[in-house]
Formats: C-alpha cells, structure tokens, sequence
C-alpha cells in the first residue's frame, strides 16, 4: 500500500504557484487546499485571515486521516515547517516544489498584471516582508521532504527546472543555476554550485 502524499508548492508571491497547480497536480487524485481560492468564497476585511485559518483547519485534517493532498505556500512562516515534520511522523511522502525568481521586483510586477486581469491582490508590504524569509527557509523545508524540485520562473514560458534534491542530497543540478537558488540552496548544494559570499535574503510527479 502506498503511503499517503503531501505535495508543497511553495515560493513567494506572484511566481506562478497556482497555474504551476492547476498544470501539474490532479484535483480529481489530490485535494488541492489554497487559502486565496477560500477567501474568494467568504466576504469582508477579515476574509484572508479567515481563509487562512480554515486553511490551517483542512490540512490538520487531512493530515490526521493520512489523506493525499496538495498546498500552496509562500514558505515565509515557520507553520509549514512543523507541518512537515508532522505529515513525516504520519508517514506521508513529501514532494516539494519550488518556483523561484531573482528579486521582488519581479513578483511586483507580476501581481499588478494579475491585479488588472480581475486577479487578486496582495499588499506589497506583504510581498516585500514573505520574499526574503520564503528563500531563507528553503533548504530546511527541502531537508525534509523525500523529493525537492526547484523551477526557476523567471522566464516568460513554463518554469524552468533548475534543482532536484533526494531529501538533503543532490539528485541533479541544470547547466546554469540562477544565483538566487545558489543563495536559498546554500547549505546543501556541493562546494562547486555554493555561492561563497553571505547570503543577501535570507518535475511533475506521479501517483
């Protein structure tokens, strides 16, 4: 019997999180939890924090019956970590994504197109305070899970895949790996691919 699976698709604001979801993860085999499509269904200046919660709710609940699903996250908070090493002692397989770009300008950007497209917000204080600590926790958040694919969405097309880890070890490295994941990847990339200066900020699966 195969164990239950958590998939984490994770980076910060406005890389792609959710269309990387919708062109990758079968909603029909994995329950998708996402709290902007929650929020969307409620109403009022407290409907994002509300969604969060229920958020929170669903996947303690999923955990806790050993059930498959799927979650988007910034990564910014220590939450997800904990809920990591939670669905490890439950005896899930944990595959990590990870969409990356190289400064917060480019997430901006993105989130102003979104914006006049009928997308939501988000507030750029917000977006500014999750980049650097969506980056710092990388790697630990990578230490945990059983497989890490790491995509760089800087491009104008699909994502480019630029890292894939086998739990804390390199599985495979892209030709060119951007900077910004030679920063975030530090600590468990070989001496080779490490950046040596202080950090600055801190594959589609199957079932």
């Amino acid at each position: 019997m195969q164990p239950p699976l958590l998939v984490i698709v994770c980076g910060p604001n406005g890389v792609g999180k959710s269309s990387f979801v919708d062109a990758y993860v079968d909603h029909a085999v994995v329950r998708v939890v996402n709290p902007d499509v929650i929020a969307i269904t409620g109403a009022g200046s407290i409907r994002a924090i509300a969604a969060g919660r229920e958020a929170v709710e669903r996947m303690d609940t999923l955990l806790d019956g050993r059930e498959s699903f799927a979650v988007e996250t910034t990564l910014a908070g220590l939450r997800h970590e904990r809920r990591l090493l939670a669905a490890r002692e439950r005896g899930f397989r944990i595959e990590l994504f990870y969409l990356g770009v190289a400064d917060v300008e480019t997430c901006l950007a993105r989130i102003a197109r979104r914006v006049r497209a009928g997308g939501h917000d988000v507030p750029e204080a917000d977006v500014r305070r999750r980049f650097p600590r969506s980056m710092a926790h990388l790697s630990r958040a990578a230490a945990v899970a059983d497989y890490t694919t790491v995509f760089d969405s800087g491009g104008h097309g699909d994502p480019a895949r630029i890292l894939e880890l086998a739990g804390a070890r390199l599985a495979w490295a892209a030709p060119m790996v951007p900077t910004w994941a030679r920063r975030a990847m530090h600590d468990l990339l070989p001496p080779n691919l490490r950046i040596q200066a202080p950090r600055q900020e801190l594959r589609s699966f199957g079932l």
